[in-house]
């Protein structure tokens, strides 16, 4: 995960993730339980208003550091809310490189 970052996934997937993937885990497995232990106290269900936005619950907010002016990207089958500042400057640590485009094209992308 990202500092100033939160991770909304849609219901359909995180059902198929957890009834597919983390029930065929070993239930004592710690991994797992570390994993469970932090989507069960920060996960949250929300809905969209009558505009279409959500409304991100403070302790989703405070965790993540979103304050002020936030970046949404589509990851396809999830969404990322960024702390748009942090964000920024994430991107111009680590930008986009040849080698990068060069990997895509690998990728058949």
């Amino acid at each position: 995960m990202f500092t100033g970052a939160l991770t909304l996934l849609f219901p359909t997937f995180w059902l198929r993730l957890k009834m597919q993937k983390l029930a065929a885990l070993p239930t004592f497995n710690s991994t797992k339980q570390k994993f469970l232990d932090r989507t069960n106290y920060y996960g949250q269900v929300v809905e969209m208003d009558g505009q279409g936005r959500l409304l991100i619950p403070g302790l989703l907010r405070e965790s993540a550091n979103i304050k002020g002016e936030v970046a949404v990207l589509g990851k396809l089958t999830l969404l990322e809310v960024r702390n748009m500042e942090l964000f920024k400057q994430e991107m111009e640590a680590q930008p986009f490189t040849s080698e990068d485009a060069e990997t895509l094209g690998q990728l058949g992308i």
